[in-house]
């Protein structure tokens, strides 16, 4: 779902950090992913959620959670890691491998030259106002 439609539909409640869920992968990149695990109360119910891997939280932490009513059990806790970082990520390496792409066909003698002048002094451009 996009985050900017769960964020103008979504609910907020405090939440709190009652425990922590530790796994273990192998391999070159292996080793312990910690994941809070968070409580929050509504009004008729007290659901709880495991977070984001590798949130800096402690037990008794108090954070923000984002639910939606129709779907209490996909909270989400709102901060930058959890809720914004892996959507920047993926939206901007995309931006940055295609703009490389882009650039490595340009010489460098290339340029892009916007002539102000030329531009503001012509009558159809003031026939627009």
């Amino acid at each position: 779902m996009n985050k900017f439609y769960f964020l103008i539909r979504c609910d907020h409640a405090e939440g709190e950090i009652v425990d922590t869920h530790v796994t273990h992968t192998r391999g070159i990149y292996g080793g312990p992913s910690f994941y809070p695990v968070v409580k929050f109360s509504t009004e008729n119910y007290e659901v709880t959620f495991t977070g984001d891997v590798d949130s800096n939280y402690e037990i008794r932490d108090k954070v923000d959670v984002v639910y939606l009513k129709s779907e209490i059990t996909n909270a989400k806790v709102f901060n930058l890691n959890g809720f914004w970082l892996r959507g920047f990520i993926y939206g901007l390496f995309p931006f940055f491998i295609l703009s490389a792409f882009v650039y490595s066909f340009m010489d460098s003698l290339d340029e892009v030259k916007i002539n102000f002048d030329a531009l503001f002094s012509s009558k159809k451009f003031f026939e627009k106002f």
